[in-house]
Order: structure tokens, then C-alpha cells, then sequence
């Protein structure tokens, strides 16, 4: 049985649920040499403010990903079968059938307004980089990623997963790959002016492809929130 809301297979959304509901991270396919060294003159620390004008929408992202969520499924959903808790066919299938659709569209409306919560970017990172070291805060916690240092395992989905962290030219990036082969990828990229830091988040392997591009300014920390006591994650 094939159940669909709003056009989309239950299936499908579950799928994407999977990808955005773990902390995002890495890239898919070919493995990458990560270098535990930054290229020279290369800094990312600093305080950043984010600044929504240059950075992705994170619903025109979600909304994207159900069009083609949507496209992939394609074809007429097949009919509910309500059955009763022994197994036969409902006495009441046609109130039973609706009752099954609007718990299915409820389910779903919390599923994405979920998923787009997780998709908001952090209004503020505070970045401390040193040698083969990358610290990034922020209200969500502490992440501490070593440089070079190999894959390591972390949780990731419904179980575990491997992850790696490092420089990959002017990137620094952090790739977590989960036992599905779903994989995740956020890159922090700096400005040949040294004034904007460009965060990627990436999705792919086993589940749907989504790209947020979050775009943020030097700031002087002054009026912010304190991160110094934020735990990690």
C-alpha cells in the first residue's frame, strides 16, 4: 500500500526526514584528501553574524525538494484499504479512509514545519581556529572538528556513521557518511576580502539532494548572546 500526502509518497518524506533530521555535516561519492593544515594566511576565527539578504530560504529549499520529491513519485497513488484490528476489510471504510488521509496530512505539515525549523541557520558563529583545529559555536552548541585526523564515528540517522574533518584548498570541511550511504557535508569558506563566510550544507548518497547557502558578516560580538558556556553536541 502506497500512501501519498499532498502528492508526495509517504515514503519519500520519510526519506527526506532521515537526511534533515541528523546533524548536518558531508558529500557523497569519492572520497576527498583532507589536509590538517590551513592554506597560509588563512583564518576563519572571528565572530559572524548572519545576513538573511544574501543567504538561502530555507522553506523555497524544502519546497523545492517536495516538487522534485513529487516528480520522482509520479503516477496515481494506489487506494486505501482500510483494515480493522484483526486484519479484515473496515466496516466503515470510506469514514475510516478519511480518518487515515487527515492523520497522514497532519503528520506531514509537522514533519516539514520540522524540517524547516532544522533548516534555520544560526544567527550568529563564533569560530576559533588553530593549528589542525576548527571550534564553531553557536546557540545549537559546540562542535569540535580535528583537522586531518582520519574518520571518526559519530551518531548520524538511525545509527551510527563515520565522519572526517579538514582543508580541502580554501575550504574546511566536515563530511559524515551513515551506513545507508546517505551522506551530509557542511563547508565553511571565507572571502578573498576576508569580510563574508559562505556555510554550505550538502546532502546526498542515499537520500534526497538539498544544498542552504548561509551567508555571514564580520560582527564585533558586542549586545550578542554569550557562547561561552554553550555545550557540545
Amino acid at each position: 500500500m502506497r500512501i501519498s500526502v499532498d502528492g508526495m509518497p509517504i515514503r519519500a518524506a520519510l526519506a527526506l526526514a532521515l537526511v534533515l533530521l541528523t546533524p548536518l555535516a558531508p558529500r557523497a561519492a569519492a572520497a576527498r584528501s583532507l589536509d590538517a593544515e590551513a592554506p597560509k594566511d588563512l583564518d576563519l576565527s572571528g565572530d559572524w553574524q548572519l545576513d538573511p539578504s544574501q543567504s538561502d530560504d530555507p522553506h523555497q529549499v524544502l519546497l523545492a525538494a517536495r516538487a522534485k520529491l513529487i516528480r520522482k513519485g509520479g503516477g496515481a497513488p494506489r487506494p486505501i484499504v482500510p483494515l480493522d484490528a484483526s486484519g479484515r476489510p473496515s466496516a466503515d471504510p470510506e469514514g475510516d479512509r478519511d480518518a487515515i488521509i487527515d492523520q497522514n496530512r497532519r503528520a506531514a505539515q509537522m514533519l516539514w514545519a520540522r524540517l524547516e525549523s532544522l533548516l534555520q541557520s544560526p544567527g550568529r558563529l563564533q569560530l576559533t581556529q588553530t593549528p589542525g583545529v576548527l571550534v564553531v559555536k553557536s546557540e545549537d552548541g559546540t562542535d569540535e572538528f580535528e583537522a586531518g585526523g582520519g574518520r571518526t564515528i559519530v551518531s548520524f540517522g538511525n545509527g551510527g556513521g563515520e565522519r572526517q574533518a579538514g582543508w580541502h584548498h580554501r575550504d574546511f570541511i566536515v563530511e559524515t557518511r551513515g551506513g545507508d550511504g546517505t551522506t551530509q557535508e557542511r563547508a565553511y569558506t571565507l572571502d578573498p576580502a576576508g569580510n563574508l563566510l559562505l556555510v554550505t550544507r550538502l546532502s546526498g548518497g542515499g537520500g534526497p539532494r538539498f544544498v542552504v547557502r548561509s551567508v555571514y558578516v564580520r560582527g564585533n560580538g558586542k549586545g550578542a548572546p554569550d557562547l561561552s558556556r554553550v555545550p557540545a553536541t
